[in-house]
Formats: structure tokens, sequence, C-alpha cells
């Protein structure tokens, strides 16, 4: 597995934790790790074999076993347990531009937020659904339902 592919497992897991975890510290130190493993110059297999992995900034303890796991393995059980509490997409569903974060932050009206989201092209669950019953993937009655 190659460091670009480690790091991206490790920002995965730091994004988990922002859904799971209030306190901001454990996902910052895999999105540490995540960088730190895509700017190391020496071989990871060599690093994992050697131990020394904790010796490179930004990789602590815990982050070094992920690290580990991951370069003898090719996954991880914590990145595997994280993924099952959550549905299959939950980040794509989640996304949005910073002219959406702003407003949330700022505790805009919802109905500003929802504005802005169209804007940038977001579609209302109606739209999506409606979308959904032309291709025959749902129903319309289906779609008034839940809608």
């Amino acid at each position: 597995m190659d460091k670009f592919t480690i790091a991206r497992a490790l920002d995965e897991i730091s994004r988990y934790i922002e859904l799971t975890d209030p306190q901001p510290f454990r996902a910052r130190a895999f999105e540490k790790a995540a960088r730190a493993v895509e700017n190391i110059d020496q071989d990871l297999d060599d690093l994992v074999a050697s131990g020394a992995l904790t010796s490179v900034s930004g990789i602590g303890k815990a982050t070094a076993q992920v690290i580990e796991e991951l370069v003898r393995t090719g996954s991880a059980q914590y990145l595997d347990e994280l993924r099952g509490q959550f549905p299959p997409g939950i980040f794509e569903l989640l996304r949005i531009d910073e002219a959406l974060e702003d407003l949330i932050a700022g505790k805009a009206r919802a109905s500003v937020i929802r504005e802005q989201a169209v804007a940038g092209g977001m579609r209302t669950l109606r739209e999506d659904g409606l979308r959904k019953a032309e291709r025959g993937v749902t129903t319309l009655e289906e779609v008034l339902r839940v809608t």
C-alpha cells in the first residue's frame, strides 16, 4: 500500500472521528498523521519494520498502530469499525461549500441556508426523489410520502 493510499485512509478516519467525537483532538491527530505520511521520504515498509514510525513528526503512538496495520495487512480494523457505524456515502451527503459553512456557523435562518444550498447545486430531497421517480428507481407515491 503506497503512502498516499495510507494518507487517504487516515483522512477518512479523521472525518469519521469528526462525526462521532465532540473533541477535535483525535481527528486532528489523524489529519496530522496523514500529512506526515504524505511527506515521508523514507520507505514506509522500512519505517514500520524498524519501529521508527513515531520518530516521524506528526505520527503518534495511536496513529502509528493504524499505519502499521495498513502497511502490513492493507486494511485497518479501526477504520472498518468506523465505516460500519455509518451508511455508505455519508460524506457525499455531508459535503458543503465554504459559503454554506459560514451561514451555518453564523446561525443563519434555514431559508437562507436552503437558498444558498440550492444556488450551489444541491437538490432538495423532493427534487432528487422526483428525478429518481422519472428514472423508475422509486415511485411518485413514495416520493410524496417521504418528502
